[in-house]
């Protein structure tokens, strides 16, 4: 008998052509954990039976609205990870080619309504006898999503999810995993702050950053508001397209020695707009001076925290904060990959 745990389940999402039309996941990804769970609303009637029991009617227990939520957390690689950016921010993409087998694409924020902005997502859950059972759930759309870590962590990512229902009868796909991936460290990171940011042809890129030295730790947090309540008459209690109803939320934070006060406590004092990108590259590269990169540009920062602490006898650390705002020109926050992905 083989494997009846964890060790056996596997993760796998597909681009839906429309959303909430369920379609066969082909992109899979090691994964740390998911937690999606199906959510069905239930009513009672109270009605007044005349019986003596003081239990409530089982055949007055009724199903109404239902809907999925939770999250996934997946292995932060080099390779098959664009479906998810593009769900993440909102926007449609295309690779585009930088020199031979290296690719370049660019994830910019966008409506949440494009062209993979909403997922089929399947999960393969393990029994205690080794049968491995397929959880489908259609219509997901990425409300948040969070990675980073320490230098000395490798990188994950993890997105939360709302979906429309969840199926139990659809086969579980084959996974196949894509080959050759690397997975992203925090040993790989380099950091920029300030310089003027330009857009070309839709992408952001900044000039004149200088290096930031010092950093223990990074965390990037985005939050997408979407209205994830449209139920109506006639949908049989499933919701229809959750659509972008409020501001973006999106944060990095960094944990830092204390190096000058300077270089962030006085942008944070003076209420100081500034750029922040931030690359995670690996040493081997694809082709020439093209390496497989992740790169995170925010054109236009408020730093909100900056704090400073003296802890005891150790290093004096600093915590600081910035949130992503819009300059009106630019991107306001983009995210770049460099791979050998021909496709998203």
């Amino acid at each position: 008998m083989g494997f009846a745990s964890g060790l056996i389940s596997q993760l796998g999402w597909a681009v839906e052509t429309t959303a909430g039309t369920a379609v066969t996941v082909n992109k899979f990804q090691p994964h740390k954990s998911e937690s999606i769970q199906f959510q069905v609303n239930r009513k009672q009637g109270e009605g007044i039976y005349g019986g003596t029991s003081a239990f409530p009617l089982a055949s007055r227990h009724q199903l109404t609205t239902k809907g999925v939520t939770g999250d996934i957390e997946v292995e932060l690689t080099d390779k098959g990870m664009g479906t998810l950016w593009r769900a993440a921010l909102g926007s449609t993409t295309t690779p585009g080619v930088v020199s031979g087998s290296a690719y370049e694409a660019v994830f910019a924020p966008g409506d949440g309504k494009s062209a993979g902005s909403s997922l089929t997502v399947q999960a393969g859950r393990p029994q205690t006898d080794g049968t491995v059972k397929p959880f489908s759930w259609t219509g997901c759309k990425i409300t948040k999503f969070e990675f980073g870590g320490g230098i000395d962590d490798t990188l994950t990512a993890k997105f939360g999810i709302d979906g429309w229902t969840e199926a139990t009868s659809t086969s579980l796909a084959t996974a196949s995993y894509v080959t050759g991936a690397v997975q992203f460290t925090g040993a790989q990171l380099s950091i920029n702050v300030g310089g003027t940011a330009s857009t070309t042809s839709g992408k952001t890129t900044i000039s004149g950053g200088t290096a930031l030295t010092g950093v223990k730790s990074v965390t990037v947090k985005g939050e997408n508001p979407l209205a994830t309540d449209r139920i109506y008459a006639g949908a049989s209690g499933v919701k229809a397209e959750q659509l972008i109803n409020g501001w973006r939320k999106y944060e990095i934070t960094l944990d830092m020695d204390f190096i000058s006060q300077a270089t962030l406590y006085d942008l944070f004092t003076a209420n100081t707009t500034t750029a922040l990108q931030l690359t995670w590259a690996t040493t081997t590269a694809i082709t020439g001076s093209n390496y497989p990169t992740l790169e995170v540009t925010a054109s236009a920062c408020k730093i909100t925290n900056a704090d400073v602490n003296v802890a005891g006898v150790d290093l004096t650390n600093q915590k600081v904060t910035f949130e992503v705002l819009n300059d009106g020109t630019n991107n306001p926050f983009q995210i770049r990959t460099v791979s050998t992905d021909t496709t998203l």
